[in-house]
């Protein structure tokens, strides 16, 4: 049986031996919540600095491809002799689609007319032609004999923000539409599509 004494010291040299570690549990368990805590704060404070950006700092923030509809989305006509009107405008309407992008083969763009185009072409332009007639008519009919049906667009590139997108828009005299292709020229392939619509709806979201 151990003397008083020696049961102290073995009791004190037990509780040195303990302390450190019960000390490195105790401050690892004021890291995670304190950590915790200010990872939760820091997180709160960004969303809220969110929320207090302007319209025009969001769509600064904001890529195009974010708003756009992508390629494989859109209703577009690559063959604007081959194309006839009277099918495409009841695609249009069947999918509530109110822009035709006119493209080449290479998939690049060439042109943009609204479904209130291709009616009033069809059918307020062209009123005494007989259904058959009305039927053979091609996009191409409609770019050559009423160039003025055609919209303005703009272009940007792929790695544009949505405010890049709005000051196109804005050198062009009545655009409401931009393409969006790879490096933001009209020479290459078009990878998607946005309206100043979608511009709009994205800075006040």
């Amino acid at each position: 049986i151990l003397a008083g004494s020696e049961r102290t010291q073995n009791a004190q040299m037990v509780f040195n031996a303990v302390l450190p570690l019960f000390g490195t549990w105790v401050g690892t368990v004021l890291a995670y919540f304190f950590s915790r805590e200010n990872f939760e704060s820091a997180s709160r404070s960004v969303e809220r600095m969110t929320r207090q950006l302007t319209p025009q700092e969001k769509l600064r923030s904001l890529p195009v491809t974010s708003a756009m509809v992508p390629r494989t989305q859109m209703l577009v006509c690559d063959d604007p002799a081959g194309a006839k009107l009277v099918d495409l405008l009841s695609q249009l309407e069947g999918k509530n689609v109110k822009r035709l992008a006119i493209l080449d083969k290479a998939g690049a763009p060439l042109s943009l007319v609204y479904t209130g185009d291709i009616v009033d072409y069809l059918y307020r332009l062209k009123p005494g032609l007989t259904e058959s007639d009305r039927a053979s008519l091609t996009v191409q009919n409609l770019l050559d004999e009423t160039p003025a049906l055609k919209k303005p667009f703009a272009v940007v590139a792929e790695s544009s923000t949505l405010a890049d997108a709005q000051e196109a828009l804005s050198r062009i005299a009545e655009a409401r539409v931009v393409f969006v292709t790879k490096n933001g020229t009209e020479k290459e392939p078009v990878v998607g599509m946005l309206t100043s619509v979608d511009i709009v709806r994205k800075a006040q979201a």
